[in-house]
């Protein structure tokens, strides 16, 4: 928590709105566990900073199991690959019902030991779903590559914020007022 302060107060340095990037897998060993959790900590630290009259918006990128399905190694073993598509099943299904929190009525609770989370807010104000960037008869660690090259480009695209709306156009992706 101390480090994300840290790099939040860094960020908005001069009265600037702040965006975060939050990259994670959801299918397991690549933090997706952790991802609401950093989410509700980084609203919470931004109102406890006082930042609510600034834009922080926060970004989510969420690499489908079949992210790493493509690397030939864990796709090729079918124990592993069943364990992290039902992992990644589950953790869409959390997900799901918390973007949706406002809507449901749910709320995401955590008591920690130095501070409490109660939130009806969604966890992230843009939530992308990232597959894999390629065939499934392409070598698999190209799909792997591509496709995090791609939301590298995803998020460089975000934070550059041209002036004009529909600067993601080219890439097939459009980002609504809403957002920002």
């Amino acid at each position: 928590r101390m480090r994300l302060e840290m790099l939040l107060t860094e960020a908005a340095k001069g009265d600037k709105d702040v965006d975060v990037c939050i990259y994670t897998g959801v299918s397991g060993g690549t933090g997706g566990a952790i991802f609401a959790d950093v989410c509700y900590i980084i609203q919470d630290i931004v109102a406890c900073m006082g930042m609510q009259h600034r834009i922080v918006t926060l970004f989510g990128y969420l690499f489908l199991p079949e992210t790493q399905l493509s690397i030939p190694a864990i796709g090729q073993n079918p124990a592993l690959a069943k364990a992290l598509q039902m992992n990644g099943y589950a953790a869409l299904k959390e997900i799901d019902y918390l973007m949706s929190q406002e809507k449901n009525g749910g709320r995401f609770q955590q008591d920690n030991q130095t501070f409490s989370i109660d939130s009806q807010k969604a966890p992230v104000h843009l939530c992308c779903l990232i597959p894999a960037a390629g065939q499934t008869d392409e070598d698999g660690e190209a799909v792997y590559r591509r496709t995090l090259r791609m939301a590298a480009d995803w998020a460089i695209a975000l934070l550059v914020k041209p002036a004009e709306f529909g600067y993601m156009d080219y890439m097939g992706v459009q980002i609504s007022t809403e957002c920002r």
